[in-house]
């Protein structure tokens, strides 16, 4: 997992650390792309990622504000 989080997943981590709206959901359709192409080459079609067209969870207050830089790491 370590090297998709640097790798396939490292430019979405750029949009967001740059708030670079568009360069994030273009990273993340590559993202989602990626993984749904890994599923299918290791013969796990079924399972398939898309993006969410809401929270997935309900019970978060999204509204808060937050930087990117906010999360430790």
């Amino acid at each position: 997992m370590e090297g998709f989080y640097e790798g396939n997943f490292g430019e979405v981590n750029k949009g967001i650390q740059s708030k670079d709206v568009k360069a994030f959901n273009t990273a993340y359709a590559a993202v989602v792309a990626d993984c749904n192409n890994c599923h299918k080459a290791m013969g796990y079609g079924f399972v398939e990622v898309v993006k969410q067209k809401a929270p997935a969870d309900q019970g978060l207050n999204y509204a808060i504000k937050s930087e990117p830089g906010d999360v430790p790491k």
